[in-house]
């Protein structure tokens, strides 16, 4: 009995070409890094293959004094983090608290907004010359204390 193959399904092609997309873009800059810090010459330029790179990075005596405080913030963050929404998870799901479906919406929230884009939305609130809020604490407090000017906004 002749077996015969079946074309692949659309949706099958479609995570295929994505699978593909996402390694394509994770590993090539991923594999131009490795290349280039074993190269001695700066990125694009030919030169022999060492590890004296890594060997100098990592003999540094400032590494280790950085890796313990990296290590000691992480574990710190992530106890505080842990025990901060392990309470607010118990508070909405086991408690008839005020505004738990307000507690649904900022996880999500909180979830679906990309770090940069929440970066930059902080730096458009609180930068030292443009941000909105240090704006109007400026003219608010320059108004107060002189109450025919205030403090142009100058780029």
């Amino acid at each position: 009995m002749r077996r015969v193959l079946a074309a692949p399904h659309s949706d099958t092609l479609f995570l295929i070409c994505v699978t593909a997309l996402v390694v394509y873009l994770v590993l090539t800059p991923l594999g131009m890094l490795i290349w280039n810090s074993l190269k001695t010459t700066p990125p694009g330029l030919p030169g022999e293959l060492t590890f004296a790179n890594f060997t100098k990075a990592y003999s540094d005596p400032t590494l280790y004094p950085l890796l313990v405080n990296s290590l000691l913030f992480a574990t710190g963050s992530t106890i505080f983090a842990f025990l901060l929404a392990f309470m607010m998870a118990w508070l909405v799901e086991r408690t008839n608290a005020p505004l738990r479906d307000l507690a649904y919406v900022i996880a999500i929230v909180a979830t679906i907004i990309p770090g940069m884009i929440a970066s930059i939305a902080w730096i458009m609130l609180l930068h030292p010359r443009i941000g909105l809020i240090n704006l109007a604490l400026i003219n608010t407090l320059a108004s107060a204390k002189r109450p025919s000017t205030s403090i142009p906004c100058t780029g």
